[in-house]
Formats: C-alpha cells, sequence, structure tokens
C-alpha cells in the first residue's frame, strides 16, 4: 500500500517537495502548502483502500500535545518529545522504506520521475538506496 510519500514522489512540482518536507518533519501543520496535498492525498489514498475510506489526519494530534505540555513536568515533557522524535525518525525510515505493490519505494519512485532533489532528500534521511 503507498504512503503519502509514494504520492508527493510521483510528481516533481515544488508543492510535492514541500510537502514532503512537511510530511517528513514533525511539524507538518506549519506548511502552507499541506492542506493541498493532505486533500488529494486522501482522495487518491481512498481509491487505494479496499474499504475506500480516508487515512486519519495526523495533525489532529496538535491541540493534545499542547495539553499534555502544560499537565507534565517540564523535565518528563522534555523526554517524552526526545522520545517522540526518535521514534517519528524510526517510523520516517519505516516509510521510506515501505514499497507498493509494485515493489517500489518512495524513493524510486522520485528517481524514476527524474525528481533528484526528492531523492536526495530520501538518501539523507535514511533510505536504503
Amino acid at each position: 500500500m503507498r504512503n503519502p510519500l509514494h504520492y508527493a514522489a510521483m510528481s516533481k512540482f515544488t508543492l510535492c517537495y514541500k510537502s514532503i518536507q512537511a510530511l517528513l518533519d514533525i511539524q507538518i501543520d506549519n506548511e502552507p502548502e499541506y492542506p493541498f496535498f493532505e486533500h488529494l492525498y486522501f482522495e487518491i489514498a481512498a481509491l487505494d483502500r479496499a474499504d475506500h475510506k480516508t487515512p486519519i489526519d495526523p495533525r489532529k494530534s496538535a491541540c493534545l500535545i499542547a495539553e499534555f505540555e502544560h499537565l507534565l513536568d517540564p523535565k518528563d515533557f522534555s523526554r517524552i518529545i526526545r522520545q517522540f522524535k526518535a521514534d517519528v525518525q524510526e517510523l520516517i525510515k519505516g516509510a521510506l522504506a515501505q514499497t507498493d505493490i509494485n515493489s517500489h519505494t518512495p524513493l524510486h519512485i522520485a528517481s524514476y520521475v527524474g525528481d533528484f532533489k526528492t531523492a536526495r532528500l530520501f538518501v539523507d534521511l535514511g533510505a536504503d538506496p
């Protein structure tokens, strides 16, 4: 099954590259182009799913993080955020290694369409060339 990186890697448009940067950055809600990409992703991703349901919007957790920051001891919150960021890096590596039905990773797709900037970003983030 394809993930958002597969879809974004299919085009060399600047908005797709910026969407990839947003997807790979924990602060995805700070990218102004992300909502446009997300809308297209949800529509296309629903076609890939047998049940035609749309995936979950990851930005919905931002308000929860802000609440936890106010509720937790600052040291505990910092420790949790560091662990969260480490876990995200592992998830990014997993997303970059995920293959679609044709056994293509996002790096394969970016390379195929000639998007060397995106391919370099994927390799820099740990994609296996």
